[in-house]
């Protein structure tokens, strides 16, 4: 299930992402997505900076938290790489100026990871070992599990209007 330190640490890596995508992503080709991600850059700063600040909290903080932000470190890292993954059609949005290129955002995401993991007192993390497959739809047991709740009203109230 995870824990709030696990959930500010997902949320974190994922806020830090978004905004160095988002802030490319304004000078997309497509004008429609260039003025998604000029307004979307506003929030993901806050997200990134709120979940920043609660990783160095419970990082830097007593010795439960930080074994909990250990323990969230080591139960993410794994799937961190998958950020950076690239198929045909991210490489087509790329191509057109669509859609930064994820693999162009490593460096400058992994620098303020491990700027916020230095006021955290935290080890970066390492990307060298990775889960792979996910835009490939390869997943493990675990997504069946998380479609099946997702699913549950559609399945239990098929004609279902909201």
């Amino acid at each position: 299930m995870g824990d709030f330190a696990q959930t500010m640490l997902r949320q974190f890596y994922f806020a830090s992402f978004m905004l160095l995508l988002w802030e490319q992503a304004q000078s997309s080709s497509n004008t429609i997505l260039a003025a998604i991600a000029a307004k979307a850059v506003k929030e993901a700063k806050y997200h990134r900076r709120h979940c920043g600040e609660w990783v160095i909290r419970l990082g830097d903080g007593t010795d439960e938290s930080a074994l909990r932000m250990q323990a969230a470190c080591a139960v993410l890292e794994p799937y961190l790489a998958e950020f950076f993954q690239v198929d045909e059609v991210v490489l087509e949005m790329s191509k057109n100026s669509i859609l930064p290129d994820p693999l162009s955002l490593r460096a400058a995401w992994l620098a303020d990871v491990c700027e916020v993991f230095g006021a955290a007192k935290i080890a970066p993390p390492d990307l060298s070992h990775a889960h792979k497959g996910g835009r490939k739809g390869r997943h493990t047991e675990a997504m069946g599990h998380l479609l099946a709740q997702l699913q549950y009203m559609q399945r239990s109230f098929p004609n279902m209007t909201w």
